[in-house]
């Protein structure tokens, strides 16, 4: 009761205002908009201003897919089962295999089902609907999800010879003066006992954690394909300066998930407020592009 107070008063206030006291509530110090050096604080300077046209085609959970063909090829996409401007029980009854329902406009609300729960399939419309409905860039002050004809489709669900959810690889690029720096996370086990470890390009194991979920600081395990995964990360990021491409690796095969241009909404709390600057200094944002506007 008393978030959703602070929530509908963060909504009122001016947008810069919402942001900064946001910031210092989840982050823990107050932004700089004006000379921004923190990885969370460049974010912010994006939500504010930044208004690069790709960024509604390439948040679109369906528009990407067209993205991610031209520059990498269909057979990275995750098989889709469904798209639509509804969703209905019909439709989900009809599907005999495990799936994900997802909106096309926000991030966060997309339903998991698995046949061997028996689902309530009633409860998915209804989640999915509500989702539909809402606008995932007011809340999130990511104004490029407003921009995002809201629909649904629904995606096979990923898993691995042992029945489980692959391991999901959030890779951050930053390109800056013909250079790109990229440090990635693992999401283990995202459903039952899910935990989170850094690592830079080298696969080291990076000294800091990010997020809510636990860090074991888990070396990582051999890759046969690690160079496909660089390259697949590197053209799918060529047009952006910063960027976090998601990918799942299942059984040797890559997946695209998603691009997002503003994780954590730029609230991600660290374990020290060292590695927020540090992401920052490898990201070389240029105010002067076309599409920012002040």
């Amino acid at each position: 009761m008393i978030r959703d107070f602070f929530l509908a008063l963060f909504k009122m206030m001016p947008q810069k205002l919402h942001i900064w006291l946001r910031f210092r509530y989840h982050v823990g110090y107050f932004p700089s908009f004006k000379n921004p050096r923190s990885y969370n604080e460049k974010l912010q300077l994006r939500k504010l201003y930044d208004k690069n046209p790709l960024y509604p085609i390439c948040s679109d959970k369906l528009a990407v897919r067209n993205y991610v063909t031209e520059k990498i090829g269909s057979q990275y996409l995750v098989p889709l089962l469904y798209e639509g401007d509804d969703i209905n029980k019909e439709v989900l009854a009809s599907l005999h295999e495990d799936y994900v329902v997802k909106p096309t406009h926000d991030s966060g609300s997309a339903c998991i089902v698995q046949q061997e729960d028996h689902p309530d399939l009633d409860a998915v419309v209804s989640q999915t609907k509500r989702a539909l409905n809402n606008d995932f860039g007011k809340e999130t002050l990511e104004n490029w999800y407003s921009d995002i004809k809201p629909r649904v489709l629904i995606e096979k669900m990923l898993k691995n010879a042992d029945g489980k959810s692959p391991d999901d690889f959030k890779f951050h690029v930053f390109n800056s003066d013909g250079e790109c720096k990229i440090i990635f996370s693992i999401d283990y086990d995202r459903h039952k006992n899910h935990s989170r470890t850094f690592y830079n390009e080298d696969l080291e194991v990076l000294p800091f954690s990010a997020g809510e979920c636990a860090n074991y600081f888990l070396p990582i395990k051999h890759l046969d394909n690690y160079e496909e995964m660089l390259d697949v990360v590197k053209k799918l990021a060529a047009d952006f300066d910063y960027v976090r491409v998601d990918l799942y690796n299942l059984d040797g095969k890559i997946y695209f998930g998603e691009l997002t241009f503003a994780p954590q909404s730029g609230f991600l709390n660290f374990s020290d407020f060292e590695s927020d600057y540090q992401l920052g200094s490898y990201w070389k944002m240029s105010p002067k592009q076309p599409h920012f506007s002040y």
